[in-house]
């Protein structure tokens, strides 16, 4: 059960808060499988991270190197190993999957990550953007 407004993406049902972020992904022929935008506190109270469940550990590292290579967002995420499922047609496992997670709102400059994301992703990373690359020499 989720506690997000779900919207129809291309492909899935989706949390809204992260449907664009996707949009943008699967046409780089990223493969996802799951996703969420977190946000919601935890039992503690801690904001739960956003993440995305990716199809291979390719797709997911597809995405973190993409990230790495376009902006710094990508000191704010994580991957993990997902286990793979069984392919009951094919009678035995898949391929390992991976998670990717980042925090909802960034602890130090309060933005939306998510969002940050997206914008590196659909090209609208502004040149200024602190978290922007820049080519080696340039400030």
């Amino acid at each position: 059960m989720t506690t997000h407004k779900q919207v129809e993406a291309s492909r899935a049902t989706v949390d809204e808060g992260i449907a664009e972020l996707l949009e943008c992904l699967w046409a780089a022929g990223i493969t996802t499988t799951h996703s969420c935008q977190g946000g919601d506190p935890d039992v503690d109270g801690k904001s739960q991270p956003a993440m995305i469940l990716f199809a291979t550990v390719d797709d997911a590292l597809r995405f973190m190197y993409a990230t790495m290579e376009k902006s710094h967002w990508y000191n704010r995420l994580s991957m993990e190993l997902a286990d793979p499922l069984y392919d009951l047609d094919a009678g035995g496992f898949g391929p390992v999957r991976a998670t990717v997670r980042w925090p909802a709102t960034d602890r130090y400059t309060d933005r939306n990550v998510t969002a940050a994301l997206t914008d590196v992703w659909a090209g609208r990373q502004r040149e200024d953007d602190l978290f922007a690359r820049r080519p080696q020499g340039q400030r």
